[in-house]
This record gives structure tokens, C-alpha cells and sequence, in this order.
């Protein structure tokens, strides 16, 4: 989806980005979720990627049941042995794909890794990005999947699959994971635009006024960390 998070931000900073390049014919973003009006604000950041103008809908629902998946012959194949819902989403994108006809088809975070990965190389899409957007899956129990470690392992063992990850760190942890070295991973890191950034502290006489409100000595060092204030983000640690 497009709700409140740093993966989210990245997502549309790359659509858009990618959308005002003139080499590149054209970008469409595809979304589990972008139900408007809703507690977990799926369409947060859809007026900025809007404004950019690439199109961005939700994944259609081909299929609603396994009886339903008629291909590809290699999904229809391994139906029993695979998680409903995970045979449901590959099968749903691969139509996507197959629609669709990228070049290259980006996936984020590992949910959509695995879904997207397998859809789009049983779809014959000729260069796939997996990008990792922390430490690997095994770390956080609300997000590991048992079928992750072979669906990776399967991708990662293709020649036109690469993996990306934002931090050197987490980089290291899929590569520990996965059994295979870290230089596989190349680190892009987060974004920022800086074009957006509020403008109102430029000159020394505004930050000596802001130093004195909030009590920071003229020459005392100043940090500052831009998160969610959110337990994951473990703010108190990085006070500490």
C-alpha cells in the first residue's frame, strides 16, 4: 500500500522519479491496498505519487480461489503445495505481468518480494529488483513466512533477478540468510528531498533564535533524527 512508513515514501519517490526520466516509456505502480478513507491510511502518499502523474491502481483479483488459476502451467502444477493466499497473489500479478509487459518489475519489502518475484519470473519478465528495506525477514515474527527461504533462495538463483537492500546492514543480513556474500547485494540508500524541506531556519541569527528557545548552548553540537515515533523505530534508544 501507500500508508505512512519509510518503505511507502521510497516507493513513490522511485515511481515518480523514474516517471520524469525520458528514457524510460512509462511506469505504473501496482498496490495491494489504496482503499481510501481508511484507519490505516493505505492512500497516504497516492497525491504525491498523482501529482507525478504514473498510474497506480490495486492488483486485480483474477482469481479467488485455487480452482480458478488456470495458468501458468508451472503454478497450476504446484497448487497443492503452496499457501492459498500466496498461490492466489503470484497467480493474480502474473496476470498483471502478463498484461502489463514490463521490462522490469520492482518489488518492495519482502511480502511483495516473494509474491511479485515469482509472478513476474513465471511471467518472463526480463529483469526483476527485489529490495529489502531492513534486516531479513527471520528478525520480525509478525512478517516471516516459512516459504520465504525458498522462494529467495529460487529468485536469488536467477541471472535476471537482483536484490537491493538500504543499509549495508541489513545487506549483510539477507546475504548471512540466504548463504551467499554480501557484495550480491548492492546498498542504495533512502532518498530525501530536499526540495521539499521547509526553508524557515536558513540564515545564523534564525538557528541562534531557535538555539535560545529551546535552551541549546550557542556552540553546543545538534542532532537531529527524522522518524515515526513509533515503538519499531526504537526512539528512546536512539536518544540514548
Amino acid at each position: 500500500s501507500l500508508q505512512p512508513g519509510g518503505a511507502e515514501r521510497q516507493v513513490a519517490y522511485t515511481a515518480t522519479g523514474l516517471a520524469d526520466r525520458q528514457e524510460i516509456e512509462s511506469v505504473t505502480l501496482l498496490c495491494d491496498l489504496l482503499t481510501p478513507n481508511h484507519p490505516e491510511r493505505y492512500d497516504f502518499y497516492l497525491p504525491l505519487v498523482q501529482r507525478a502523474g504514473p498510474p497506480a491502481h490495486v492488483v486485480r483479483r483474477y482469481a479467488g480461489m485455487p480452482s480458478m488459476i488456470d495458468e501458468p502451467v508451472a503454478l497450476v502444477a504446484a497448487r497443492a503445495g503452496l499457501p492459498e493466499g500466496l498461490l492466489l497473489d503470484v497467480a493474480n500479478l502474473y496476470k498483471e505481468f502478463r498484461r502489463l509487459r514490463p521490462e522490469v518489475v520492482h518489488a518492495w519489502l519482502d511480502w511483495s518480494n516473494t509474491r511479485a518475484g515469482l509472478a513476474a519470473a513465471l511471467a518472463g519478465v526480463p529483469r526483476i529488483v527485489l529490495s529489502g528495506r531492513n534486516l531479513n525477514p527471520t528478525n520480525f515474527s509478525n512478517i516471516y513466512q516459512s516459504y520465504m527461504d525458498p522462494v529467495y533462495q529460487a529468485l536469488c538463483g536467477l541471472p535476471n533477478v537482483v536484490m537491493l537492500n538500504n543499509s549495508r546492514a541489513g545487506a549483510d543480513s539477507y546475504a548471512e540468510w540466504l548463504g551467499f556474500s554480501s557484495e550480491r547485494i548492492p546498498v542504495i540508500h533512502n532518498a530525501f528531498n530536499a526540495d521539499a524541506a521547509p526553508r524557515d531556519i536558513d540564515r545564523d541569527d534564525d538557528r541562534a533564535v531557535m538555539r535560545a528557545r529551546l535552551g541549546i548552548p550557542v556552540d553546543a553540537p545538534v542532532i537531529g533524527g527524522v522518524f515515526r515515533f513509533y515503538p519499531e523505530k526504537r526512539p528512546l534508544l536512539w536518544i540514548e
